[in-house]
C-alpha cells in the first residue's frame, strides 16, 4: 500500500510526492518533473497574459486574507 504523499496528484506516479503551492492558491502533491511543467506553463501564461495572472494572483491573495487560518491548510 502507497501512502498519499507518494503518489503524484497529476500524473498518478509512485514517487516522493511534495506539497506544491499554485499562484491560484491550490495546492497539490506532485512529483519534481510534474511541477516543473506546471511551473513552465504558469510562467509562459504570465508572459503571455499578465493582467489575467495578476487577477488570478489578487484572488488567491485575497482569499487566503480572508480565512481565519491565513490560507495555510
Amino acid at each position: 500500500m502507497v501512502a498519499r504523499g507518494d503518489v503524484c496528484e497529476s500524473c498518478g506516479t509512485v514517487c516522493r510526492a511534495t506539497m506544491t503551492r499554485f499562484a491560484d492558491g491550490s495546492r497539490w502533491g506532485m512529483c519534481h518533473e510534474c511541477t516543473r511543467q506546471w511551473l513552465l506553463i504558469w510562467r509562459f501564461f504570465c508572459e503571455r497574459q499578465p493582467r489575467q495572472a495578476n487577477r488570478v494572483r489578487a484572488q488567491a491573495n485575497s482569499d487566503s486574507l480572508a480565512r481565519a487560518d491565513g490560507g495555510e491548510r
